[in-house]
């Protein structure tokens, strides 16, 4: 469970993560939609240290078209643009918390 300093930040990259999944399936579909959270979801298990889902991730990506490649890569790359962007508000709303000043 995250901190509690940490938990506006996770809401906000779960609404964002949200709001992306809605555009990716208006755009791609909601095969496109399954690729990019499957990608997603083995990523995410393969950095907490599963071997098992590293191993599985390769093959997904091995297995996936040039199309859905192009189209997970572009989706994870706004995911951290939209990450970062979260994380700078957190700490922009943190330090005119702090000042009392903005």
């Amino acid at each position: 469970m995250p901190a509690e300093s940490e938990q506006p930040l996770a809401a906000a990259v779960a609404h964002l993560q949200l709001r992306l999944d809605e555009t990716i399936q208006k755009i791609a579909g909601s095969e496109g939609l399954v690729v990019v959270a499957r990608v997603r979801e083995l990523a995410r298990a393969a950095h907490e240290g599963h071997a098992e889902a590293s191993a599985e991730l390769k093959r997904t990506v091995a297995d996936l078209s040039a199309d859905q490649r192009r189209l997970v890569v572009r989706a994870l790359a706004i995911l951290l643009d939209l990450m970062n962007v979260a994380e700078d508000r957190e700490r922009f709303d943190e330090r005119g918390r702090g000042s009392g000043t903005i």
